[in-house]
C-alpha cells in the first residue's frame, strides 16, 4: 500500500510536472507570436513613417529651391547694381549707356560697310 500511495504521488507529481511544462511551453508560443505581431505592425509603422518623413524632405527642399532662387534674384540684382556703381565711379561710364553705344557703333558699322560696299 505504500508503494502504491508513492506511486500515485510520483504519478500526480508527474502530471503536474507535465501540465506546467505544457503551459510553460504554450506561453512561449505566444510570446513568440506575439512578437510577430508586434514586429509585423513595427515594420508597417516604420515604413509609413519612413515615407512621412520623405515626403517632408521633398517639400523642404522645394521650398528651399524656392527661397535660394528669390535670394539669387536679390543678390545678384545687388551685385550688378554694385559693379555698375563702381565702373561710373572709376571711369565716369554708365553701364546702361556704354550699352546703348555699342548697338550705335553697331549701326554705324554696319551702314559703313553698306556704302563701301556701293
Amino acid at each position: 500500500m505504500i508503494f502504491k500511495n508513492i506511486i500515485g504521488s510520483v504519478k500526480s507529481v508527474t502530471s503536474v510536472g507535465e501540465e506546467t511544462a505544457r503551459t510553460v511551453y504554450l506561453a512561449g508560443l505566444g510570446a513568440y507570436s506575439k512578437g510577430m505581431e508586434q514586429k509585423q505592425q513595427t515594420r508597417g509603422l516604420l515604413s509609413s513613417q519612413f515615407r512621412a518623413l520623405v515626403d517632408k524632405g521633398e517639400y523642404v527642399e522645394a521650398e528651399s529651391k524656392q527661397r535660394i532662387g528669390s535670394t539669387k534674384k536679390v543678390v545678384l540684382g545687388n551685385v550688378e547694381k554694385q559693379v555698375n556703381y563702381v565702373i561710373r565711379r572709376t571711369s565716369g561710364i554708365d553701364r546702361t549707356k556704354l550699352s546703348g553705344l555699342e548697338e550705335r557703333i553697331d549701326t554705324l558699322t554696319a551702314a559703313v560697310d553698306k556704302l563701301l560696299q556701293k
